[in-house]
């Protein structure tokens, strides 16, 4: 058994009854000098993170503890080392080749216990960009999310993550998740800065990708006003307005021919944006086909000429069109 004197420690496990600040620790969660004063944060045995505290060295009296503390440490050390000496001597060209193997969490660790999905842990926030494209063969939202403190733990840099899954905002912080170049199926959360200053070149491929992205939602929004502009309230636009199909003699007008090129165009950008705005907060690429068939069938009466096999053969290539290869 180990124990903990404390005169910081206003609730705990009393265990000897001749010493009132003699307290039982669980476990040591962290570390920090202040000043030549070594200290150690403490999880108390029955209490919850909210009575951690930062104990002195000298007050310990938990020997294995602090030897397990010390190794586990001088693992991650190892680890980190080697990774990094392994990194050094990687040539360019084997780059995209390169698997890494995620650094497990410690026996016990929340992660693996109680933990969110990524599905469960996105509906606590808001997804600000999803690389859905990079998504589209990978069930993410049953995904097993692992914690920052697992993120760094490994040797984060732009040679061992694969790619940016989504930028999430959660209680007013943002975060990345990340994909390491690894058959595990997990995923990594990851602080906006911190993902920055250690992957800057995978920070700059996403906000490249999400800003294209936005660029194209954008024209389609301009281009789709404009075809709106330009047919309402033509002969043809109206007919398809009421359901009414054009005279014979219509159809082969240029002008005729012109609108319905148009009028088709309008469809196909409706379509388009329609799945850009869908995709860009979602992580699951399967929901795509139904959002398409409800758009389908709560087109405007105008679009009525369009069969759903239409929209079925053509939503795949416009949600590809999306990305631009940078």
């Amino acid at each position: 058994m180990s124990f903990q004197r404390s005169n910081n420690k206003r609730k705990s496990i009393c265990i000897d009854e001749r010493n009132p600040n003699v307290f039982e620790v669980e476990k040591i969660i962290g570390e920090r000098k202040k000043g030549k004063v070594k200290e150690y944060l403490i999880r108390w045995k029955g209490y919850s993170a909210t009575e951690d505290s930062w104990e002195i060295e000298r007050r310990l009296l938990c020997p294995s503890i602090l030897e397990e503390w010390e190794a586990e440490k001088e693992r991650k050390k190892q680890i980190k080392q080697e990774t990094n000496d392994n990194e050094n001597q990687i040539d360019e060209e084997d780059i995209a080749s390169i698997e890494y193997t995620p650094v497990p969490p410690p026996e016990g660790h929340e992660c693996f216990i109680n933990s969110l999905n990524v599905g469960e842990y996105v509906a606590t926030g808001s997804i600000e960009f999803c690389n859905s494209q990079k998504i589209k063969l990978l069930n993410v939202k049953e995904m097993k999310l692992r914690c920052q403190k697992c993120a760094s733990d490994q040797a984060l840099n732009d040679t061992y993550v694969n790619f940016v899954v989504c930028q999430i905002m959660v209680e007013r912080s943002s975060y990345f998740m990340i994909k390491f170049k690894s058959n595990v199926n997990e995923l990594f959360l990851v602080a906006s800065e911190n993902f920055k200053s250690a992957c800057p070149k995978q920070y700059n491929t996403f906000m490249n990708i999400a800003e294209k992205y936005n660029q194209i939602i954008t024209a389609l929004s301009v281009e789709i006003k404009e075809k709106e502009r330009s047919l309402k309230n033509t002969k043809f636009y109206n007919l398809c307005f009421e359901g009414t199909p054009p005279d014979r003699c219509d159809t082969s007008q240029p002008t005729y021919i012109y609108e319905r090129k148009n009028l088709r165009q309008l469809f196909i950008f409706q379509l388009q944006l329609s799945i850009a705005n869908f995709m860009k907060a979602n992580l699951e690429y399967s929901t795509l086909s139904k959002h398409v068939l409800n758009f389908y069938n709560n087109r405007d009466s105008v679009f009525k000429e369009y069969c759903v096999g239409f929209v079925e053969d053509l939503y795949e290539d416009l949600f590809d069109d999306l990305f631009v290869v940078t």
